[in-house]
């Protein structure tokens, strides 16, 4: 079992060419999902805790955020 104390810092600054998954079509009408425009965000967990998320970039397959995350972790086992 690997357990890590410290100073979290994570920026988050942006992604490119997200593909919509089987999940995000789910409700798509037409026969082209390639041209599917998502509402993507990133949410940070460590174990059960949630640290921190970005906000909703409004239907794009490459949003950029610059979002920076600082946080003490204690015992922390699990990122997501």
């Amino acid at each position: 079992m690997v357990v890590f104390n410290g100073l979290l810092k994570i920026k988050i600054c942006e992604a490119v060419n997200l593909k919509p998954t089987a999940w995000s079509l789910r409700h798509a009408v037409g026969p082209r999902p390639q041209t599917f425009l998502l509402d993507p965000y990133i949410a940070l967990n460590v174990d059960d805790s949630r640290i921190g998320q970005t906000s909703t970039k409004q239907k794009t397959n490459s949003p950029a955020w610059n979002d920076e995350f600082v946080t003490d972790v204690c015992n922390g086992r699990e990122r997501e």
